[in-house]
């Protein structure tokens, strides 16, 4: 497919050129949102978006695998990416790219870290980049259940029933909205699947099975992001 960077989920350029690329891995992590328990349903709360809200137990740890399938225009076949996230309470959510080729990024609330081939770490702020920050409070706002502040920056409608929910997110600011159109997400006992609408028409989906709770097998690599 030529410069494999160009394989997972791309932005405009609205976004500066020296962080394409990352930005491009962050839409992967920009995962970022994946799942956990069901507790006892609560009595039917006035508000559809708390009520999905408490159905998202936090957790501190949270592993889950993931197939990202993406859609470009300019291609007839999807670009199939395979891999796992790992997600900790106090650190962020570690994104890591198995197939086709071996990634790793950390998001927290504040950065996106990536180690090169080297080990040598590389920091993007979201000061730098209100965009990633946006999309990192995203995932994490998802994974912890913590939902009432995404609609500082979206337009949400809820779908809710015994069983399933779905929330469709749409940007409400318009430098982000000709990047990310549009984000739904939806599950049952877990978030179950991710769509991102790209303002340029490319697509990405994201399903997530083999959820862990709390028991996550961490390797070297991995420790190493968390240690930062």
């Amino acid at each position: 497919f030529g410069n494999r960077r160009n394989t997972i989920w791309g932005t405009n350029s609205i976004v500066p050129k020296t962080r394409v690329r990352t930005m491009n891995h962050l839409g992967l992590a920009l995962g970022l949102v994946f799942g956990t328990t069901v507790t006892a349903m609560p009595a039917r709360a006035a508000d559809p978006l708390s009520e999905v809200g408490h159905l998202l137990t936090t957790h501190s740890r949270l592993c889950a695998d993931f197939t990202q399938s993406k859609v470009l225009r300019a291609l007839v076949r999807p670009l199939i990416t395979q891999g796992r996230i790992d997600f900790r309470a106090d650190k962020g959510i570690l994104w890591t790219v198995r197939a086709p080729f071996p990634a790793q990024y950390l998001i927290t609330n504040n950065a996106l870290i990536n180690l090169d081939d080297s080990g040598r770490a590389e920091h993007i702020s979201f000061d730098q980049s209100p965009v990633l920050r946006i999309l990192s409070h995203l995932f994490i706002a998802l994974f912890t259940g913590k939902l009432s502040a995404l609609r500082n920056n979206f337009k949400i409608e809820t779908q809710l029933d015994s069983t399933s929910w779905k929330l469709t997110l749409s940007p409400k600011d318009a430098v982000f909205s000709a990047i990310i159109a549009q984000v739904r997400a939806e599950g049952g006992q877990f978030v179950d699947e991710l769509h991102i609408v790209e303002g340029h028409g490319d697509r990405t989906n994201i399903k997530f099975k083999n959820l862990t709770v709390e028991s996550c097998n961490f390797d070297g690599t991995e420790k190493t992001y968390f240690s930062r």
